[in-house]
């Protein structure tokens, strides 16, 4: 399955094949320096040199290296969505769709705990950083689309979606961030759902 195209962090989305091609080729090459040299290697000059494109190109689509990593991890993000669908057109099991999106979410962003924990450290708490961005709206519309397509309905309305699904995204990143010792992913995970499932009241 070909990767999704991430949009949020792009500075300018791309038009033609070649330049989506681009994206992806500067993204793949961002998580081979990080995979091989972590975040004293991560600089834009050098994954333009292991992309084999020009610096110049990079800047066309991405800010800086936090939007480069973004991206990463909004693709990822997609993918993980992507895989849902199925799962959420059929009316699946509430709970272990979201289960399953959130282990795809943890997944997709623990190689990167450096660099999240370093966003989280210097940025104001609520400040929306890039990957809070992407996180929070991927993550209600999948809430939203499990439970149209389910025998349930929302208690409290969105205010309850948005405090839900906000405790939950930042949660998850502090976890990510932290790591902390005697919490482990499959429990902060089934923390996690049955705190959404709260949400959820049978019709």
């Amino acid at each position: 399955m070909p990767h999704s195209l991430p949009r949020t962090c792009l500075l300018k989305i791309p038009r033609q094949a070649r330049s989506v091609e681009m994206v992806h080729l500067i993204l793949d090459a961002s998580i081979m320096v990080l995979s091989e040299q972590g975040m004293l290697g991560f600089t834009t000059n050098r994954v333009a040199s292991v992309a084999g494109v020009s610096v110049g190109s990079v800047y066309q689509y991405f800010a800086n290296k936090e939007a480069i990593v973004a991206g990463i991890v909004e693709r990822g993000v997609l993918s993980t969505e992507h895989q849902l669908r199925g799962m959420i057109a059929v009316g699946g099991d509430p709970a272990r769709i979201l289960q399953l999106a959130l282990e795809g979410v943890i997944d997709t962003l623990l190689p990167y705990s450096a660099l999240i924990r370093e966003l989280m450290g210097t940025a104001p708490m609520l400040s929306r950083s890039g990957i809070i961005a992407i996180l929070e709206p991927r993550l209600m519309d999948i809430t939203r689309d499990v439970i149209l397509y389910s025998s349930y309905r929302l208690r409290g309305g969105p205010a309850a979606l948005y405090v839900g699904v906000s405790t939950v995204a930042f949660t998850t990143l502090k976890w990510i961030a932290e790591q902390p010792p005697g919490v482990s992913r499959e429990a902060l995970v089934s923390v996690l759902v049955e705190q959404m499932r709260t949400l959820l009241v049978a019709v």
